[in-house]
Parts: C-alpha cells; structure tokens; sequence
C-alpha cells in the first residue's frame, strides 16, 4: 500500500476554527443610530439631540466637522 503524501493527508483532517477580532467601530464618524455614540456626543459638546441630528445634516457624521460646526455657531451666537 502506497504512503499517502502529507499534503493530501492535511487535507481531510479538521482544523479548528479561527476566532477572528471584531471589527472596530470607525472612531472618525458618528452613527445617529446608535444612542450611546449620540448621548456622548451631546454630552461632550452641550448640544440637544435636535442640534445634533440638524448638524449632521448639515455638515456630515465627521466627528470633526460636528465638532467644527458646534464651535462656528457658539462664535456667531456671541457676536454683537
């Protein structure tokens, strides 16, 4: 009886299964749909959850850009 090659032999053995990570969340744009991300947000910059929703519109999900605009319209609010 001929020996069989390792590699058809690996073939047929199980393996086991690889626990692969997780995605990570983009940390670069906010998910209105997510209420944790959102309640944080508005904590982080004094805004309600209509200010939110209506930058996002306005601007985009960067974070950057919220934070941006949030700055942008606290200066025009206190101009004379």
């Amino acid at each position: 009886m001929p020996r069989s090659s390792s590699a058809t032999r690996d073939q047929y053995t199980p393996r086991p299964v690889m626990r692969t990570r997780q995605p990570n969340p983009m940390r670069t744009t906010l998910d209105i749909a997510d209420e944790a991300q959102v309640r944080l947000m508005r904590k982080r910059l004094g805004i309600s959850n209509d200010d939110v929703v209506r930058i996002v519109a306005k601007v985009g999900n960067s974070i950057s850009a919220i934070r941006k605009e949030v700055q942008l319209e606290r200066a025009g609010d206190g101009a004379p």
